[in-house]
């Protein structure tokens, strides 16, 4: 995952959509079980029940839709008031494009620019990182440092002592470029962790100085496409 921001945003993102299908589920499985005792009733020789309980369950399943929507209506409110000067990462692309950077369009835009050169350092660091561990299992044979002292420990002459040299400049020539992408790794994690402040301090001057909640940094990133 990402950075400390990122991270946390991408997982509040996933929460926030894995939380809604179970509440819609429950909802629909409320409405199914009312439709199920309809029939039940039906089977058991209570004609006019059962349409009865069918009915109930129909009715029940459209209150509950209805109040969904309302929910759902009550919290685009909610985060539209704290999203406040935000909303207006609403506007179309060629605002965006044409905002001067002391608009708020304009700065939601720098933000947004900002967010999506994180991203990118992000994918690079992954990708370093994991160009490492990969690297780091090709070789499993004993330290170049192991293989020197026993380099020390046996005669020129012996039969397998150029077999020992060969090993022990594999062994070298591994730790060599294991050292190379760790670095390159460490250096990728360093650049992210910079964007990703930057990336912060920008979204504090487009919000007013306010700190989102989870749901409106969710929301605004989803918006301007960044989840």
């Amino acid at each position: 995952m990402k950075n400390h921001l990122t991270k946390k945003v991408v997982a509040l993102a996933v929460s926030a959509l894995a939380l809604s299908p179970i509440a819609i589920g429950a909802t629909v499985l409320s409405a199914d079980s009312a439709y199920a005792q309809g029939k039940s009733g039906e089977k058991g020789g209570g004609g006019a029940s059962n349409r009865g309980g069918k009915a109930g369950g129909e009715k029940s399943a459209k209150a509950n839709r209805s109040a969904g929507a309302a929910g759902e209506k009550r919290n685009k409110g909610a985060l539209a008031s704290e999203l406040k000067g935000l909303n207006a990462m609403h506007a179309n692309e060629n605002a965006f494009k044409n905002a001067s950077p002391d608009s708020q369009v304009g700065k939601i835009a720098a933000y947004r620019d900002a967010a999506v050169e994180t991203g990118a350092a992000y994918d690079e660091w992954i990708a370093s990182y994991n160009e490492y561990v990969a690297f780091e299992g090709s070789y499993d044979g004993p330290a170049s440092a192991d293989l020197q002292a026993q380099i020390e420990a046996t005669d020129e002459t012996d039969e397998g002592y150029q077999a020992l040299l060969d090993q022990h400049a594999a062994a070298l020539a591994y730790e060599t470029e294991l050292a190379r992408l760790k670095d390159l790794s460490n250096a990728d994690a360093a650049t992210y962790a910079e964007l990703q402040a930057a990336e912060e301090d920008v979204l504090l001057v487009a919000s007013g100085g306010a700190t989102l909640s989870p749901e409106a940094l969710a929301e605004l990133r989803a918006t301007l496409g960044l989840n």
